[in-house]
């Protein structure tokens, strides 16, 4: 052809020779008019003149040839296999390590980028040209993946005048929309094509020639033959399917002639169809034609309800027609048999296990007209998709087991494991596969009536059985859980309305969402998975109800429920921001550290990796209307512009440097357009598309502000000069709406005592406007009149962050500085549901998904959820004991109980046996606590609360009663805290630079001991009640006489900076001390003398305290650790214990009386219990010598060997066992149990002896079935 013939006249080496029209040629029309014919031609004379060739022939049905993601890395291949130098380079590059081998299966413009345009412009220009050969294109992927290829096509013939492309389609829009418009694209519709009527006449000549010189038919003339063209209406596809099906008639001639009877119809595909009519009448032949044209339909109707799935072989077609007794077939060979007198349109793939596909898709195009419109004789889609469903459930009830696969081991993840695809071949049936991954597809189809007793009680009845365990296990191995998560959620809407189906449904969502790290290893489905479900959780019940499990109790002291939220994810940095796609497929948050991330929505799998590019935080992101893009501002001054579906960034905009911080960024209604606000520049509008800043509303710096739906209008404060200064931070008096394009005010200003740095929104509707700051209160105004439609809405205690409005504009959210999340009626100001409080610190970002029934959050804490709002309201959180951070904690003298006093100034008493409160808390002081210690006898306790004052009170440690009026410890601000003498009668205090000794019971001052030259930070009394050590940060320790007031002997030095904390023994014959100069130190209290120096600590030391007997010392530090050291050697005792991921507080770490555990807290908020035996045990025992059989017996030794990676505890390199998020920075084979500061339930505790008896090749050995 010209087009070909005039690509090989032009030189290969000239930038500018190839005219821009000849880069792409598309050619497109209807289904079966010959495009395909073409394109195997095209690729024959490619050959043929001398040309190099590269191919990809999409198919629908065919689940490689439809994958987007194989057509570009094949095209490489392909290229590379014919062109040295760009293999060379390819081969480079893909072996260097900078490119991962996910880029086989990574996003499209990654692909295109590596592949080809950062390669083929570096290479040498072959000696012959390259012509890519692309057909049918609208059959690779979804519509987009389409729209993007045709694209990267585009760009490939643009990049080097060595490479032509060829394209076949249908005209598809968005193909079209893509192709037509390109200059370098030749387009060409081959049903407006003359010569197709022509080319097909020759089809049917030489078909009809050969068939004649081979004595079947008789010569046909010149009439005849224009009569079959005219049948054929231009549709090759139509003389195809002709010709194969006479080639099994034993009368070819007279059913060929019995075509040149019939009218030629007006529309080709009416003719196309009238021809599989004929196909199929001409399939059954026997005495039982009624009975087996049914049967064929019914087959047909299958293949064509199962194709969009996955092409099934008749071996599966049987297992479908097998369920019910009206289509009644007991072996494949019937089905086998009717396919094959279907052979005109339908051939088995062996290369695909026997598949049953279609030559082509209008064949499938044929069924669905004669299914859906209710053709007589044909089975109806409902009747289709019931019997599908139907035989789904009976082969999962028939064919699940537990272990399908028999794996030997429970030590490796799925991907590690030895040949497992020859296992699940081996184990998981063709149509257990399809069943397992596919039966939601099948039941959507169904349109359920109010008597579909069948259909719902197969769905209870599998989601409450331990059968779906085993789907789990299935859809594991397969790699497809988050297909599974995905059909749960779609059963629960469609299961609405009947409440125990979308129940159970829910709860199998949140065990898949919440363990799918453990499901990549499928035996840690019930090993580790299982074993944690909260108390209350349906599936759990359902287990334990069926008696099959025996380590259900491997987990004590779990919870009781759910987190609050559906899905959580674990970052690790702060989340500044979130925010739903409008179409609601995704959810993407900024980060702390620069990055961008794309979750998908619904299965909570990542969609790509991290995007890089900013420099520092990510303050703000914004999906575009159509949810193809997404916005991201950044602390570093720019805006970039990705695409959702290829993670790719399309463009940066800005980057001017501090002055253009830019705290917010948001697409205006037509998608071409961004807004932004930034402290230094103000509001700026930016043109995506040439990305420069069009319009300026003003220059001075305001930021938040939000846009009317409509971008034509913002809402933000008034002009700060109006404002109030209180503590240095503007209050804001007033907001005002403005003109998005010029910042000029519309109308007065909005009255309301908001408070400092607000945060605003404007509702969907545009009725509404709401903010919130300092003060923790919400304000709602109408929009039209300014005035406020109710009261503000109270409940935060701290800074509110961020407030948005649900699509219906009915309700609110709103984040704060305390951890929570609120949900508010707009109109009333009701609170809707309980705080939601599993955020550990700030929430900075709140927002509605678009149907409103999910609210998205990012904290400070590390983590993003999705909350259920549908749950919320009857969410009864456990009461709260806490609802602030642990200060300080102290163990009773008998170890029985420790207290824990927190910010708030409330003082709880607990149990060290299981963690549980003993008593409700009781208020000393309404501000900060500051510490807490038991009298020797255990029945009051001292604390020292009062930030600024230092306010001493005395309490009764069973209910709380006052003993003694508070007094003022210390007059001013320091860092003061207290002691008992042993006997009970003197307390001890210390400010500044002066210790206080306190009558216990008068409260009044006894003796003022001063000396230090800078401020002190803690005291220590010895045994004898008479003397106490006192460290200072003038790097000294000093022991006085109490009575007297005097010192007692020279100062103690060698600390090279402040001394933070002083022990002295139980025995008073040794001190101890610790310093930010990161040691700890053990001195003679007798001589003075420096005895060990205890090095290990990589920040300051904040606590150290004596075991009772005297023996160990523990220390706290900084650096988050807690170590404990041997008094008489100085050395470590085992390893450092870590849980804690924030500082060690002072005066925080103690042993019980009896030595077994540690009690600590830290800046996280939380208190730890720790086993301090095991600590001891690691260096005691060799681990090494623990054999198989006293495993179990000697356990604690075993938990030496551990470590945690990934979440998954191992041994070695197997792995034992999986640790949800939320427990990670808490598990250490010490940990006894910890609690958090807003106190829900104890951590749970892991049976260690347990897990080790179903470790490994003894897995198997939890399930009695």
């Amino acid at each position: 052809m010209d087009w070909l013939r005039h690509f090989k006249t032009l030189p290969l080496d000239h930038q500018d020779a190839v005219e821009k029209r000849d880069e792409v040629f598309w050619l497109h029309g209807l289904a079966g008019s010959g495009k395909s014919s073409v394109a195997n031609t095209i690729a024959a004379m490619v050959e043929q003149e001398g040309f190099y060739l590269s191919c990809f022939s999409c198919k629908r049905d065919d689940p490689e040839l439809s994958d987007p993601r194989r057509l570009l890395p094949t095209l490489a291949y392909r290229i590379a296999q014919q062109h040295s130098g760009y293999r060379t380079t390819l081969v480079d590059v893909l072996s260097s390590g900078s490119v991962g081998a996910g880029i086989i299966t990574g996003d499209l413009h990654k692909q295109f980028k590596t592949l080809f345009e950062d390669l083929v412009t570096k290479v040498e220009s072959p000696p012959r040209a390259h012509v890519i050969v692309i057909d049918a294109l609208d059959e690779c992927g979804k519509p987009n993946d389409q729209r993007q290829l045709s694209r990267h096509l585009l760009s490939l013939a643009g990049l080097v005048p060595w490479i032509k492309v060829f394209i076949t389609s249908r005209p598809e829009p968005t193909i079209t929309d893509v192709l037509r418009p390109a200059p370098s694209c030749h387009a060409r519709d081959i049903n407006a094509e003359e010569y197709t009527t022509s080319d097909i006449r020759l089809y049917i000549q030489t078909k009809l020639e050969s068939m004649a010189a081979m004595d079947e038919i008789s010569p046909f003339n010149d009439d005849d033959i224009n009569r079959l063209v005219d049948q054929a209406a231009g549709l090759f596809i139509w003389c195809a399917t002709l010709f194969k099906y006479i080639a099994n008639s034993w009368d070819k001639e007279g059913d060929l002639r019995q075509f040149l009877s019939g009218a030629a119809k007006t529309e080709p595909l009416q003719q196309l169809y009238a021809l599989y009519d004929k196909v199929l009448d001409g399939a059954v032949h026997s005495e039982h034609r009624q009975k087996q044209t049914r049967l064929l339909r019914v087959i047909l109707g299958l293949i064509l309800i199962t194709a969009d799935n996955k092409p099934l072989s008749a071996n599966a077609l049987c297992v479908f027609l097998q369920s019910d007794t009206q289509y009644a077939v007991q072996n494949a060979r019937l089905v086998r048999t009717a396919t094959r007198s279907l052979h005109a349109v339908l051939y088995e793939d062996h290369a695909s296990g026997g598949a049953i596909r279609v030559y082509h898709p209008s064949f499938l195009d044929f069924l669905r007209d004669r299914i859906e419109n209710g053709v007589a004789g044909w089975v109806g889609i409902d009747q289709l998709q019931r019997l599908a469903f139907k035989s789904c459930f009976q082969t999962l009830n028939k064919e699940l087991k537990f272990n399908i696969c028999r794996l030997e081991s429970s030590s490796s993840l799925n991907k590690n494991i030895q040949n497992l695809p020859d296992k699940i071949a081996a184990h998981i049936s063709e149509s257990l596969q399809y069943c397992s991954l596919f039966w939601f597809s099948h039941l959507e189809g169904v349109t359920l009536k109010e008597d579909d007793k069948a259909v719902k009680a197969s769905v209870s009845g599998f989601l409450k059985s331990t059968k779906v365990l085993f789907w789990l296990e299935v859809l594991s191995l397969l790699n497809a859980v988050g297909r599974g998560i995905m059909m749960l959620r779609d059963s629960r809407e469609f299961f609405k309305d009947y409440p125990d189906i979308l129940s159970a449904a829910a709860d199998l969502e949140r065990f898949a969402l919440s363990c799918s790290e453990a499901f990549e290893s499928a035996p840690h489905i019930y090993q580790s998975a299982l074993a944690w479900l909260p108390g209350t959780s349906q599936t759990l019940d359902m287990a334990k109800r069926s008696d099959s499990f025996n380590h259900l109790h491997m987990i004590t002291n779990r919870e009781q429920r759910w987190e609050g939220a559906r899905w959580v994810k674990h970052v690790d940095v702060q989340v500044w921001s979130v925010a739903y796609s409008p179409n609601g497929h995704y959810i993407a948050a900024g980060l702390d550290n620069g990055t961008v991330c794309i979750w998908n929505s619904r299965t909570g799998e990542a969609v790509h990796q991290p995007l890089t590019g900013h420099r520092a935080r990510v303050e703000s992101v914004a999906f575009s209307p159509d949810s193809q893009l997404l916005a991201s501002g950044s602390f570093d001054g720019s805006i970039r512009i990705w695409n959702v579906a290829t993670g790719a960034a399309v463009m940066t905009m800005g980057g001017d440097g501090y002055d253009d911080m830019f705290m917010g960024v948001a697409f205006l209604p037509d998608g071409h357009r961004i807004a932004s606000g930034s402290f230094g520049r103000g509001v700026r509008i930016w043109d995506i598309n040439a990305g420069r800043v069009i319009e300026s509303s003003w220059s001075d710096g305001v930021w938040p502000l939000a846009f009317s739906p409509d971008g034509e209008r913002i809402v933000t404060y008034d002009n700060p000069d109006t404002n109030i200064i209180v503590f240095g931070e503007d209050i804001v008096k007033a907001v005002v709406i403005r003109n998005a394009r010029t910042g000029e005010p519309i109308g007065n200003p909005f009255k309301g005592n908001i408070g400092s740095s607000p945060t605003f929104a404007w509702s969907p509707d545009g009725q509404w406007v709401a903010a919130s700051a300092g003060n923790g209160h919400v304000h709602i105004w109408n929009v039209q009149s300014g005035e406020v439609i109710t009261q503000p809405l109270k409940g935060h205690t701290s800074r509110v962050r961020c407030i948005a409005f649900s699509l219906d504009s009915t309700q609110i959210a709103s984040s704060s500085d305390d951890g929570s999340i609120r949900l508010w009626d707009v109109m009333t100001g009701r609170e809707l549901c309980t705080p939601l409080k599993d955020h550990g610190d700030q929430v900075w970002s709140v927002t509605f998904s678009p149907d409103g029934q999910s609210i998205l959050s990012g904290s400070s804490d590390g983590t993003i959820r999705i909350w259920d709002v549908d749950t919320l309201a009857t969410t009864d959180g456990p009461s709260q004991v806490h609802s602030d951070h642990f200060q300080h904690v102290a163990f009773s003298p008998d170890g029985q109980y420790f207290a824990s006093g927190s910010q708030d100034g409330r003082v709880c008493i607990w149990s060290t046996i299981t963690g549980t409160a003993q008593c409700e808390p009781f208020t000393v002081d309404s501000s900060y606590l500051r510490c807490i210690v038991f009298s020797p006898d255990g029945h009051s306790v001292v604390t020292v609360s009062n930030y600024s004052r230092g306010t001493v009170g005395v309490w009764d440690s069973q209910t709380g009663a006052k003993l003694i009026e508070p007094w003022l410890g210390a007059l001013g601000l320091g860092d003061l805290s207290v002691g008992f003498c042993p006997e009970g009668r003197r307390i001890i205090s210390w400010s500044h630079k002066t210790i206080h000794v306190w009558d216990g019971e008068t409260g009044v001052e006894i003796n003022a001991l001063n000396g230090h030259s800078d401020g002190v930070n803690s005291a220590s009394l010895f045994p004898d009640g008479g003397r106490v050590v006192s460290g200072s940060d003038d790097k000294t320790l000093r022991i006085w006489d109490i009575n007297t007031g005097e010192m007692i002997g020279e100062p103690l030095t060698g600390h090279r900076d402040f001394i933070s904390c002083v022990s002295v023994s139980p025995d008073g014959q040794h001190i101890a001390s610790g310093s930010e100069d990161l040691d700890v130190r053990i001195w003679d209290a007798q001589t003075h003398g420096i005895i060990h120096v205890l090095q290990g600590h990589t920040h300051s030391i904040t606590t150290v305290s004596f075991s009772a007997d005297g023996q160990y010392i523990v220390s706290g530090s900084v650096d988050r650790t807690i170590r404990i050291w041997n008094v008489k050697t100085g050395k470590a005792v085992g390893i450092p214990l870590r849980g804690h991921f924030g500082g060690v507080r002072r005066h925080s770490v103690a042993f019980s009386s009896d030595g077994q555990r540690i009690l600590s807290c830290a800046d996280d908020g939380m208190i730890c219990m720790w086993d301090a035996q095991i600590g001891a045990a690691i260096v005691e025992s060799s681990s090494a010598c623990i054999d198989e059989e006293s495993r179990n017996k000697h356990w604690k030794v075993c938990c030496s060997r551990m470590e945690v990676a990934d979440g998954w505890v191992k041994e070695g390199d197997k792995l034992l066992f999986w640790i949800p998020q939320r427990y990670r920075e808490h598990f250490q084979p010490q940990l006894h149990f910890s609690i958090p500061t807003m106190l829900k339930t104890i951590k749970p505790e892991v049976d260690l002896a347990c897990l080790y008896r179903y470790t490994g090749n003894k897995w198997t050995g939890m399930y009695k079935g």
